[in-house]
């Protein structure tokens, strides 16, 4: 990870604490970095669809909802799930976020088998946790087991701090460096 890139991160990160989760641009700091990372090895004609936009065709279900889709060519290319759990997150919301991101990403997988969207498109997690809010191992955990099942081809997971503001990657196998690498390898 670059410094320049340490210090994007951090400034996304805080963004996502500091805003609401009903706040429609809570996820732009981290929407950003993976569109910067894409340009930084030459892909061209992305077009970014987020929040109530950035939906696809389902298999079992008529679309899913998606926290960003970024097409290419009017194909999608890439599709991102974001959880987060902070200090005043109850359970029953972290078991909701845990079968949406399971669930989406298999509804896509199945709509991809079926020719109904694109072999080649990319399913990414990112997770973001409150340090202080427990969990984070089994987060960890549920990253592996979903990439292990080829749910998801990316993941990256931040642990973050409100005091001191800063962030840290609780697991080495899905760090930015990792999932920036991913996303590099994987669109063209």
């Amino acid at each position: 990870m670059t410094p320049q890139e340490r210090v994007d991160i951090a400034r996304a990160v805080q963004r996502c604490l500091a805003s609401p989760k009903t706040d429609p641009d809570w996820f732009d700091g981290l929407n950003q970095l993976i569109g910067t990372e894409l340009q930084k090895s030459s892909v061209t004609d992305l077009e970014p669809f987020c929040g109530h936009r950035a939906l696809l065709v389902g298999w079992l279900q008529e679309s899913t909802s998606w926290d960003l889709v970024l097409f290419q060519r009017e194909s999608p290319v890439l599709a991102v799930a974001y959880t987060t759990v902070k200090l005043d997150t109850d359970e029953d919301i972290i078991d909701r976020e845990a079968n949406r991101v399971v669930g989406i990403a298999k509804d896509t997988q199945l709509a991809q088998r079926h020719g109904m969207l694109p072999a080649g498109l990319r399913r990414a997690h990112v997770h973001v946790h409150e340090q202080s809010a427990g969990g984070l191992s089994q987060a960890v955990t549920m990253s592996q087991r979903m990439r292990d099942s080829g749910l998801y081809d990316l993941n990256w997971i931040i642990g973050i701090t409100r005091e001191p503001p800063g962030f840290s990657e609780p697991a080495r196998s899905f760090t930015w460096d990792h999932f920036a690498a991913d996303l590099r390898s994987g669109i063209a």
